[in-house]
């Protein structure tokens, strides 16, 4: 934008009264220039407008499924399974104590959105990705607001007076639907990125209406609300650190003659302001996500600013072309100036250019400043796991694209002036119009690619393979890809990209796992669990491949040795399910007082947790039957549809002569689950108890038709004796004592054929 010489002849209140009373110079006169009441009515237009083109790219993505960090941030994530306590424990954490290692940690005020989103929708993204299109909104309605007044200051002279209103407008439009936000927007667990904007936005403008206020309770009001907007954004995202000092650049650039000067002007909002970095401060204690981020993890800084210079200019290119958009990006490392140079030269003269026009208080100066320090963070601090993301755009933009159209439109009118002086009004109106012409036809363009690219996150499968066409050497790219087929029922397909991802990166820890669950879905157990042991001799501490080789060794059988794993899982990532696993595999090899430990330490990390209270359950059942039905029931309660915690319960309440009880539970179950062979053979066995044996029988014969074993075989048998069918109740004896021999059961067998010789002296 070209630079305005400065003047103080009138304050914003003052140019709004002025303008008021004006008659408009031409057609093309915005809002201000109108009365009030047809100012009112194009506002709400343009936000009508607004919202809609927005709604029109968002909406047939609402229901798009969670992708990449959002299992952890969302799907694995306990601190957003209750609203209340907002900080919890350790043990039981709260929306405002996320975990350390997900993408949420140190930025409670998103972590408490998710869990108002759980609350109400529990894991449907429809609910998530509604709260992301509404913050975009009210981040683009909120900077259509900020230009607006920033362009009627008295810095801009009267150039702008007229079209200060439409130009705010468009500028707010075509930031909304460019493609590059559409990440931001789609990508749920990056809220983090539009609340901290939408709260950035809110301190500039909140501070613009501070400086503007003349009565104390308005002035006091605008501090209080810019402190709390900026509070907020440090609770959102640590980008927020540059605000202050973006808020001081504007102040000093469109109202002050020094930085001096600004500072006293406005100490109570700076003192406000820096006051909210103690905030960020503790918020970070302890290293929030440091497994992902900071100078410790290998990259030397150098080698980090070097290629951050690579990737500012693919930025650059991505605001006037946006194409193509990738999901992640991976670029080798730049390890010395002479790699670099390339980028180095263009970059480092933008940055003098940047320091020279903020230097002379231009507004281009400013615009680029606030791009550059919002981005700082990320160019300035290595993020191992993404050397670039569209996502950070998302707050760069704001000041970049009303700079680039307000500057086209000052530029265009100078030369028209300079061309054709005697009809500057008329030149003004032809520029004027054909600047939003072509304004709205580059948004309308942008709209066009932001739906496309939109719809692409409705096909998880689809956006990978988009992005492994553009970043084919790019490991977590193929890994990911791998592991959307494997969620979509596709493990074969998945192979490859994980081979893939390996041959890229040998110490892939993640896709060395990942091939082994592969491997798990095409039961080639045997392939399957040296993939696990590869990815645990890569990272001794990974998790999910001491869950995942723990879960093959108990499938195999193996139980003692699964214990270990799960066991290593439970110190490096506790939770309720794995507790419930542990107690399982525990109760399996008899050791009933150490399961019954995992089931309770489940219970309470996770009340609602149903397995755990059926397994609870099922190791009190001898020794308190109470209070196995009493969790049996919790079971039911969190899982009114857990047929097992029906058929468990009848079978119970018949042990404890509650016979009418029982029946009801499983039938319950089987009309749950009609092809339930064990809830069949217990309803069977209560009916009978309960003398209606001719429905016993046939709850029996349904059970031997689904599951034929040896106890299907006994309790037919028993229940045809009782029936007075003797032939066919020898015939089932002699079939379940065959059974139980060849299966390697003598004791049964002796069992059954005992029974056998009595009834046959009976009859």
């Amino acid at each position: 934008m070209p630079s305005v010489s400065w003047t103080e002849t009138l304050t914003l209140t003052d140019r709004r009264e002025l303008l008021d009373q004006q008659e408009p110079a031409d057609s093309f006169a915005c809002a201000a220039a109108a009365g009030p009441a047809r100012r009112k009515l194009l506002d709400f237009a343009g936000a009508g407008l607004l919202i809609g083109a927005v709604l029109a790219i968002y909406a047939p993505a609402l229901h798009a499924p969670f992708i990449f960090d959002d299992r952890v941030s969302i799907v694995e994530n306990p601190s957003i399974r209750s609203a209340w306590p907002l900080v919890g424990t350790d043990e039981r954490p709260g929306p405002l104590r996320p975990p350390r290692d997900v993408s949420t940690a140190g930025r409670p005020l998103v972590n408490l959105t998710l869990a108002l989103n759980y609350q109400s929708g529990r894991l449907d993204p429809t609910g998530y990705h509604a709260f992301n299109v509404a913050i975009h909104i009210l981040a683009a309605l909120l900077l259509w607001r900020l230009v607006r007044r920033t362009l009627l200051l008295a810095y801009f002279s009267d150039r702008l007076a007229g079209v200060a209103d439409p130009l705010a407008f468009v500028a707010a439009l075509v930031w909304a639907v460019h493609p590059l936000q559409t990440e931001a927007v789609e990508y749920v667990t990056q809220r983090t990125e539009l609340l901290v904007s939408l709260f950035y936005l809110g301190t500039l403008y909140a501070s613009l209406r501070y400086w503007s206020a003349t009565a104390p309770q308005a002035k006091t009001g605008w501090l209080a609300a810019a402190i709390a907007a900026a509070a907020a954004g440090m609770a959102s995202k640590e980008v927020m650190v540059t605000a202050p000092v973006v808020v001081l650049l504007f102040e000093r650039t469109f109202l002050r003659r020094s930085f001096g000067d600004a500072l006293r002007q406005s100490a109570p909002l700076y003192a406000g302001l820096c006051a909210t970095w103690g905030l960020l401060a503790a918020l970070n204690f302890g290293g929030a996500r440091s497994k992902s981020a900071g100078f410790h993890l290998g990259v030397p800084a150098h080698v980090w600013w070097l290629t951050q210079a690579h990737v500012l200019l693919l930025y650059l290119k991505l605001i006037v072309w946006p194409w193509p958009l990738v999901i992640h990006y991976e670029f080798p490392y730049l390890h010395s100036f002479a790699e670099a140079w390339p980028w180095i030269a263009p970059v480092s003269l933008l940055g003098l250019a940047t320091i020279a026009l903020l230097y002379r208080r231009t507004a281009t100066g400013f615009a680029w400043a606030a791009a550059l320090l919002v981005l700082s963070p990320t160019l300035v601090v290595p993020i191992i796991t993404e050397i670039a993301a569209e996502r950070r755009m998302y707050l760069p933009l704001a000041s970049l694209i009303p700079w680039l159209l307000v500057g086209s439109y000052l530029t265009l009118s100078r030369l028209a002036d300079r061309a054709a002086p005697a009809v500057s009004a008329r030149n003004a109106g032809v520029v004027f119009r054909c600047t939003i012409a072509v304004t709205l036809a580059i948004a309308a363009a942008g709209a066009w690619l932001s739906f496309q690219r939109a719809n692409i996150y409705n096909d998880p499968i689809a956006l990978w393979q988009d992005a492994a066409i553009y970043q084919p050497e790019n490991s977590r790219v193929q890994n990911n890809l791998g592991v959307v087929l494997v969620d979509a029922g596709q493990p074969a397909e998945a192979i490859s990209h994980y081979r893939r991802a390996l041959d890229l990166s040998p110490d892939y820890t993640e896709a060395q796992s990942n091939l082994g669950v592969a491997l798990v879905h095409l039961q080639q157990f045997g392939e399957a669990q040296p993939q696990f042991e590869r990815a645990l001799e890569i990272n001794p501490n990974y998790a999910d491949a001491h869950i995942n080789l723990a879960h093959l060794l108990a499938k195999s059988g193996r139980l003692d040795e699964a214990v270990p794993h799960y066991e290593a899982a439970l110190r490096l990532k506790p939770s309720a399910e794995l507790h419930s696993n542990l107690g399982h595999i525990l109760g399996l090899l008899g050791r009933n007082q150490q399961a019954r430990a995992e089931f309770e330490e489940a219970v309470r990390l996770k009340p609602d947790l149903a397995e755990a209270h059926l397994n609870l359950g099922a190791s009190l059942a001898a020794d308190d039957p109470q209070a196995a039905i009493s969790h049996y029931q919790a079971a039911l309660r969190a899982n009114p549809d857990f047929v097992e915690a029906y058929s468990n319960l009848g079978a119970l309440l018949y042990s404890l002569g509650r016979h009418d009880e029982a029946i009801e539970q499983l039938r319950e179950a089987l009309r749950l689950r009609p092809d339930y062979a064990e809830a069949h053979s217990n309803l069977g066995i209560a009916l009978v108890s309960a003398g209606k044996t001719a429905e016993g029988v046939e709850q029996f014969e349904e059970a031997i038709k689904l599951k034929p074993d040896v106890t299907g075989y006994a309790n037919l048998a028993m229940a045809y004796a009782q029936a007075g069918r003797s032939d066919e109740a020898i015939l089932m004896a002699d079939r379940a004592a065959a059974m139980a021999r060849e299966q390697g059961q003598p004791a049964m067998a002796r069992k059954i054929e005992d029974w056998l010789k009595g009834y046959r002296r009976s009859q």
